[in-house]
């Protein structure tokens, strides 16, 4: 993974909403206090509280590849079947 400075483009800006979404990741926060999300815009994040600001996103972030990727194994966990799972003697 590589940092991206912004400015971003309009997809670039989807991508980290929803990355900002997903739960399995933390989201990029401000630190004024109780962890504020930050909004993704064009020319970096940015507080909603504070108005604080950063400029860089990681790669995977940006492309919708972690996106990708996250939601494929998604769909192959809740495709899967259950199995039960003993401890080889039946229990």
């Amino acid at each position: 993974m590589k940092k991206v400075k912004a400015p971003w483009n309009e997809l670039q800006v989807h991508n980290l909403q929803e990355y900002q979404k997903l739960q399995p990741f933390h989201p990029f926060t401000c630190e004024c206090g109780d962890h504020v999300l930050l909004n993704p815009t064009k020319e970096g994040w940015i507080c909603p509280r504070c108005n604080d600001s950063r400029d860089w996103a990681w790669d995977l972030m940006l492309d919708g590849s972690m996106l990708t990727a996250f939601r494929r194994m998604l769909r192959t966990i809740s495709a899967s079947p259950e199995r039960s799972f003993t401890d080889g003697n039946g229990n």
